[in-house]
């Protein structure tokens, strides 16, 4: 990369873990990073049932679909702020999860 450092792609979350563990290569000190983008992803769902539910509540009950953010988006009308029953997922791995609802 443009700014030296070095972008690696792994196969396997072993891989992840010994590199991440790393503090030399060579006689370099170094640090490891996950990829702020690359390694998440985000979906929007808009399901009328959640516009009273809190955002905790609803990251609380999903973190078994590695959901681990969740935003309501909000819109702004007359000067005031008002949320929406859309939300934006934060998952914890670069692909969707296919979820079936009928």
């Amino acid at each position: 990369m443009r700014s030296g450092d070095l972008f690696l792609e792994v196969s396997s979350s072993k891989q992840v873990t010994d590199l991440i563990k790393l503090q030399k290569l060579a006689h370099l000190d170094i640090t490891v990073a996950l990829h702020t983008n690359l390694n998440f992803s985000r979906g929007v769902i808009s399901p009328a049932e959640f516009l009273n539910v809190s955002t905790e509540e609803i990251l609380e009950n999903m973190k078994a679909q590695k959901v681990y953010g969740v935003r309501r988006i909000t819109i702004r009308r007359d000067g005031q702020v008002l949320n929406t029953k859309h939300l934006t997922l934060t998952f914890s791995t670069p692909d969707l999860p296919l979820i079936s609802l009928f």
